[in-house]
């Protein structure tokens, strides 16, 4: 007779299988060092934690980035559009975010080496996070999405040029805003990927880290930095926004030259007590010679018309020669420009 399995005396209990643990593995990092060391070369942070492909990248394109934006600097000065401008701004972008994740990167990262927590993690969050901010997609391929990679390369590719055209050439700042806004919502994306797998794995580990107990530098100095170059990169891109638009002035070297020949002796003939008749090209009957040469300045400016009767010199056509010869002299080197 066969014994019911619910009376078996002898058989073993059920044990549930419990979800494996890990034990921390500490090493000792300094973040406040580490935090120090990014802050003078981005890149020499990493190092110090042991992480010398992550900071061999940063510092490579760091150096490239700022080297080459100081190239053209010379360039983007003489140039209002085109290529370059482009270039200089991309380049400039590039160095000041790799600049920023160099030292939250270090700091934090040594943070997690010294709770014991760094060997777990397999794809950091702000590793994903600047690979989106910088790249088209590249931290989903770094965490191994690789769909959603594909997706947002190529979408970026076929519809990056019509969202831009949509703006119109006059709103190329509200563009570029826009396009930092998706930038910065695919970096938060990632982050938030990875920081949900790092937190699944933190859960298996016993005991579990206490990251708030760790002295030092508090995480409020590096972050809180970092806040500050997001407002001064934001205010900048902002800053368009609020200059004058100059764009319905003729500024060609002949309109200018001829803006400067009207407005220039207007204001020095004021400072001399002079009369405002004077204030454009002199005409002939005031310089007691009418075989002397006009001014060169009288081509670029309309003539001025003859004196009023309110002007005290219409009566009296004569002036003192000593005023003519100090107007004389004001206007020469304008005349000669």
């Amino acid at each position: 007779m066969s014994t019911p399995i619910g009376l078996n005396i002898g058989a073993s209990a059920y044990v549930p299988a419990s979800k494996p643990t890990f034990a921390p593995q500490p090493v000792p990092r300094n973040p406040a060092l580490a935090f120090l060391l990014s802050l003078l070369l981005p890149g020499l942070g990493q190092f110090y934690c042991r992480k010398n492909s992550r900071g061999a990248w940063t510092l490579v394109f760091f150096l490239i980035a700022l080297g080459v934006t100081i190239w053209l600097t010379p360039m983007f000065v003489g140039t209002s559009a085109g290529a370059v401008a482009l270039a200089w701004g991309v380049l400039l972008r590039v160095a000041v975010f790799l600049y920023v994740f160099a030292f939250l990167d270090a700091y934090f990262t040594a943070r997690e080496m010294t709770a014991g927590i760094d060997p777990f993690i397999a794809e950091s969050p702000r590793v994903a996070a600047i690979l989106n901010l910088l790249t088209r997609g590249f931290g989903y391929f770094y965490l191994g999405q690789r769909a959603a990679g594909f997706a947002v390369f190529i979408g970026f590719g076929i519809f990056l040029q019509s969202i831009l055209n949509s703006f119109g050439k006059e709103d190329h700042a509200a563009s570029g805003l826009f396009m930092e806004a998706v930038f910065a919502g695919l970096a938060i994306h990632a982050y938030g990927i990875a920081r949900k797998r790092e937190k699944e794995i933190l859960a298996t580990i016993e005991p579990a880290p206490q990251l708030a107990a760790l002295g030092g530098l508090p995480p409020a100095v590096p972050i809180g930095l970092a806040a500050l170059f997001a407002a001064a990169y934001l205010g900048l891109c902002c800053i368009v926004f609020f200059l004058p638009d100059y764009s319905a002035i003729n500024q060609t070297p002949w309109s200018a030259l001829a803006a400067m020949m009207t407005f220039a002796p207007r204001m020095y003939a004021s400072l001399l007590g002079l009369p405002s008749c004077l204030a454009d090209p002199i005409p002939e009957r005031y310089l007691h010679s009418s075989s002397g040469p006009r001014t060169k300045g009288a081509a670029l400016c309309n003539p001025h018309p003859p004196c009023s009767a309110a002007c005290p010199h219409a009566t009296s056509p004569s002036l003192s020669k000593s005023k003519v010869a100090r107007l004389r002299n004001i206007r020469s080197p304008l005349a000669r420009a």
